[in-house]
């Protein structure tokens, strides 16, 4: 998601655009590095404002984005992400939406994927997310997100409550990439998680923490990018994202960001010269034969802090011969090391698009 984590921006349309009939074929927009977002909810450069800001926009894209770390009341660990992406209306008033879902149980590394596509006909709702295809649902009411979703043969009912207040990016919400576009951005760092799975004809609770990112913007054609984006969050309550954003074409860092939340949920902006974040092991997918840094190193000087930030799970690649998007990897985290001089350990999640 994400991130900040910048979703399939070009080959979401073009690949969205392949699989619709003619009449639902979304042409894709031409930009220039001067564009300002086309957003009808604020202004450029405005603050986001919240909830008005947390429906929908006509903006290219737009997402809505939730991972978790779980257990259930015997201690078996299992983490998930789940994501509805939004593209402005088609030709005929249809918003193309693109669900993606996966759900893996630590102990045996069991790493289950799914994408589901939707052309969502009617008036969004102006109050509320409400987004449903088939057995999937994300949802809010008041203060509380729900999300139901299913793999083969395991059903998950999760109750989500906001732990800490919601984080603007960049301290206004906007966040300007140079070359690579703008995007508003936010966060809920830290939810409290509660909830079931069921499988074979047995229900157990669950219990956890979850991470959800709401991003929107215009981002630009070129030149092409890619991303590493991470959300930390450690055991005293303090949590971190940072990001990466590349041309894939030469390599070259586009931008890096990332913000910083204390136990009081305060957050501090994080520029390129305040951490650095090094890949220190590479994996590569027998599927795709692709690359991905699967264990990080970050340092953040001002907060005298080090981390280890390693994959649970090496084989975490989203990828399906009839996805409409491209391979990327997204999967949870262990994390280890030094926060402010002191040894911390935490849990996370990963996303590594463009490899």
């Amino acid at each position: 998601m994400q991130i900040s984590r910048i979703i399939f921006t070009i080959l979401l349309f073009a690949v969205l655009s392949c699989n619709l009939k003619e009449s639902e074929i979304v042409p894709i927009l031409q930009l220039d590095n001067t564009a300002n977002p086309i957003n009808q909810i604020i202004p450029y450069p405005a603050k986001v404002t919240l909830p008005k800001d947390s429906t929908h926009h006509d903006t290219p894209i737009e997402w809505w984005y939730f991972n978790g770390n779980l257990h259930d009341i015997s201690g078996e660990k299992y983490s998930y992400h789940f994501t509805v992406f939004q593209t402005e209306p088609d030709l005929d008033g249809a918003h193309p939406q693109v669900f993606h879902l996966s759900w893996n149980t630590h102990k045996t590394r069991s790493f289950i994927h799914d994408e589901k596509t939707f052309q969502y006909y009617g008036e969004l709702s102006s109050s509320n997310i409400n987004f449903t295809v088939s057995s999937w649902e994300m949802s809010k009411s008041g203060e509380t997100f729900y999300l139901f979703f299913n793999t083969s043969d395991t059903y998950i009912e999760l109750e989500l409550t906001p732990v800490k207040p919601v984080v603007l990016h960049n301290d206004s919400g906007l966040v300007d990439m140079g070359i690579a576009g703008i995007t508003y951005y936010y966060t809920y760092p830290l939810l409290n998680v509660s909830g079931t799975i069921r499988q074979n004809n047995t229900e157990q609770s669950l219990f956890g923490v979850s991470w959800m990112d709401h991003q929107w913007g215009d981002f630009l054609e070129e030149p092409p990018i890619g991303w590493s984006w991470m959300s930390i969050q450690l055991e005293n309550q303090n949590e971190i994202m940072v990001a990466k954003v590349r041309n894939t074409e030469t390599g070259e860092q586009i931008a890096s960001y990332g913000t910083f939340i204390n136990e009081l949920g305060q957050a501090t902006h994080l520029k390129s010269s305040d951490f650095t974040l090094i890949p220190t092991k590479i994996w590569v997918s027998n599927r795709t034969n692709l690359s991905y840094p699967i264990i990080w190193e970050l340092s953040i000087p001002s907060l005298s802090t080090i981390l280890n930030i390693s994959a649970i799970t090496e084989n975490s690649e989203f990828f399906g011969e009839n996805f409409v998007t491209q391979p990327y990897w997204e999967g949870a985290t262990d994390i280890t090391g030094i926060f402010k001089e002191t040894n911390m350990p935490g849990v996370g999640f990963m996303e590594l698009v463009g490899y």
